[in-house]
């Protein structure tokens, strides 16, 4: 009976299928697991002692939903995390962990969630400078934090989120992490969202910088060219591109010699984000 007794992995495998589920109970009832799990190993039953993966994949599930409060119930989690590690090292929250909950709130557009995302990056450089190897902000993170920016739907929140993205965005070149497809879309989404319909000037001048550096980086994609005639007018758009063309595929192969072939269409990376208004 031993050899099938369950045990940390199989429970997390079982909040895994929770998050990945479409049912909008999965998010409490993987946390309900993790609580049962947690219980249990306070009685003496270490084999069930929740652990990063499994904070990490409830995390997740509040991450997908689309349920009020969502984001805010992934960060309570977060903050759970790193006040029991400070004396459960198994707890410890890592790169992906931050990362999980920065995605939540980006996509949660609530007042506020540009300035929290903003704090996690902050709170991530400082405990990866202060030696802490298992946190240290990458693509995802600094991309996560300019989506948060570029879907922000409260027009107080604009003003930062505009200034975020920027810092966010020279931040993540200072420090050598490399912009993708993603990422570009994502800033020329705060063009759009945060720029007025009436500084035609300013949207295409920032356009036309975003559009060189990522053309000359090899990250254009569909999305990248549907998010750009978003921003720009229809002349501006033809003078940046060299024409209307809205296919990647057939542009020149330097500026789209990063995205793999398969992905040059409109299944290609950065479709999370682009389908958002």
């Amino acid at each position: 009976e031993d050899d099938v007794a369950p045990n940390t992995i199989s429970f997390n495998s079982v909040i895994d299928a929770w998050a990945n589920s479409s049912d909008e109970r999965g998010p409490a009832r993987a946390e309900q697991i993790m609580k049962k799990m947690d219980e249990l190993s306070k009685l003496g039953d270490q084999d069930l002692q929740p652990n990063t993966r499994t904070f990490s994949a409830v995390i997740n599930a509040y991450a997908k939903s689309s349920n009020k409060g969502s984001a805010s119930k992934a960060e309570q989690l977060l903050a759970e995390m790193e006040q029991r590690s400070k004396k459960e090292i198994h707890l410890k929250p890592n790169t992906i962990t931050y990362n999980t909950v920065i995605n939540a709130l980006a996509k949660s557009g609530e007042q506020g969630a540009v300035l929290r995302a903003d704090r996690l990056l902050s709170s991530m450089q400082k405990q990866h400078e202060e030696g802490n190897k298992f946190v240290k902000p990458d693509a995802v993170t600094y991309t996560s934090v300019i989506n948060a920016c570029a879907f922000s739907k409260h027009p107080d929140d604009r003003k930062d989120a505009f200034e975020i993205a920027f810092r966010v965005f020279k931040q993540m070149t200072l420090k050598e992490v490399t912009p993708n497809a993603v990422t570009y879309t994502s800033l020329l989404n705060v063009y759009r969202n945060c720029l007025s319909t009436t500084d035609k000037e300013n949207r295409f001048l920032l356009s036309q910088y975003l559009f060189k550096e990522c053309s000359k980086a090899g990250f254009v994609n569909d999305y990248v060219l549907g998010a750009l005639k978003k921003v720009v007018t229809k002349e501006q758009y033809i003078q940046l591109v060299g024409s209307g063309e809205q296919n990647s595929s057939n542009l020149p192969s330097v500026w789209t010699r990063m995205i793999p072939k398969r992905l040059n269409g409109r299944k290609s990376v950065g479709s999370k984000y682009s389908k958002r208004e």
